[in-house]
């Protein structure tokens, strides 16, 4: 069992809940959430040590297990004895990083949509993730084929400069 801070950086506020699957209620408040929030801390504790914090902090109560995010309970999060660790970012994640639009980025990692190559290459490269063709191939034929494309846009660069 646990108590849990869950962080609304944009908003300054903070929840302050139980669980005894703090990653798992974290899955749901986000998903119920408008705003990008982050599992904080989390301490091994009861459902009393749950209800001191919310007395403790009572002045801050935005309401229900909201409190505004104040220097006093940053300190408390500092101090918890274990703080969770940061997550790897998802698979869609990372494809927004590299400037895949969100949509298309959920449609590839959901398989509704399949790269091009040249877009499958650029997305292993950058990230790691393997779409389509490359899903199954070693890291030697995924060069071959990154080889190939290279070789083969030289080429029509070199017929363009020609016919020009």
């Amino acid at each position: 069992m646990a108590v849990y801070f869950i962080v609304a950086d944009e908003l300054r506020r903070v929840k302050i809940g139980f669980s005894d699957d703090p990653a798992r209620r974290f899955v749901k408040v986000q998903t119920d959430s408008p705003c990008v929030l982050r599992l904080a801390a989390v301490m091994d504790a009861d459902e009393e040590e749950e209800r001191r914090l919310h007395r403790m902090f009572a002045g801050s109560c935005i309401g229900g297990e909201w409190f505004w995010f104040s220097p006093e309970i940053q300190r408390l999060i500092d101090s918890c004895p274990y703080v969770v660790p940061e997550r790897e970012p998802s698979a869609q994640q990372r494809l927004r990083a590299i400037g895949v639009s969100a949509t298309f980025a959920s449609n590839i990692v959901n398989g509704v949509r399949v790269p091009s190559i040249p877009l499958m290459l650029d997305i292993y490269e950058k990230t790691g993730l393997r779409y389509g063709l490359i899903r199954n191939g070693s890291p030697e034929d995924i060069a071959a084929l990154r080889r190939l494309l290279d070789s083969s846009q030289e080429s029509v660069a070199e017929e363009e400069a020609r016919a020009a």
